[in-house]
């Protein structure tokens, strides 16, 4: 059984200088091996509700070391002055790091209810998904927006890019092992943007494990599973690819 450290859910918010932790909404997908890549799309919910002045609305997929002292994520949360308005960016955080927690931040990015973001982290050593110049304790963490209804009459257009993050500093956090998925709240924010429809979940591992590519073996924290769909399982040459092809989140705390 995990233990469930709330430091793993307080990176954003020790961040932005809130560090008044509220709840959060989690699925773990843990296969106990070394993952090399983890993708997963999500449809933005509706628009926050807060300003960060108020408190913290954020959802996020991540990795995270067994230990869960540090967290590779990309962070969809409420904008700090713009009421109604998500953005996310690429974020990194080592809470055991000998300056006291080192973090990498990336550019806002605007998103609206309704886009479609498929996000990926591949690690650039020498696995099946990585064909450039190989660097064991480098990250390639990308992104690719597809707008929705409200994003294309705003003028938005469909795009993606990229951020390459060096952990090399970090070597002595070990290998990720857990793949994540999460609400995270802070201050006097609620979770009132209903449930949250996350597609296209796929987490590569090496190693033999396989009894973890189910949706039983998910571990839930303050959520429920609805609009389960198909799970396949994959081998590849040096470990196995799982594949869940979409589910709905519900926070069971959520008020809205």
């Amino acid at each position: 059984m995990r233990s469930h450290k709330l430091n793993v859910f307080a990176g954003i918010l020790g961040l932005l200088g809130m560090t008044n932790f509220v709840a959060a909404g989690v699925v773990f997908i843990e296969p106990y091996a070394k993952i090399v890549h983890f993708r997963a799309t999500v449809i933005v919910p509706k628009a926050p509700t807060v300003v960060q002045a108020t408190g913290i609305q954020s959802f996020w997929p991540a990795l995270e070391p067994a230990s869960s002292d540090a967290i590779l994520q990309i962070v969809f949360a409420n904008e700090g002055k713009v009421l109604g308005q998500w953005s996310f960016f690429e974020y990194f955080q080592d809470g055991v790091a000998s300056t006291g927690g080192e973090r990498v931040h990336g550019k806002n990015i605007n998103v609206y209810p309704g886009d479609l973001i498929s996000n990926g982290f591949i690690s650039m050593d020498e696995n099946e998904m990585w064909k450039g110049a190989i660097n064991a304790h480098k990250w390639y963490v990308n992104w690719i927006v597809r707008r929705g209804a409200e994003g294309l009459a705003k003028g938005e257009v469909d795009g993606g890019g990229n951020a390459t993050v060096d952990l090399s500093a970090h070597a002595d956090m070990g290998d990720f092992t857990q793949a994540v998925l999460a609400t995270e709240l802070s201050r006097a924010a609620k979770w009132e943007m209903g449930p949250i429809d996350w597609q296209n979940v796929m987490i590569q591992i090496e190693g033999t494990s396989r009894d973890w590519c189910s949706v039983d073996k998910l571990i839930l924290l303050n959520v429920t599973l609805s609009n389960v769909q198909a799970v396949d399982l994959l081998p590849t040459s040096r470990g196995a690819t799982c594949f869940f092809k979409g589910f709905t989140v519900t926070d069971t705390m959520a008020t809205g």
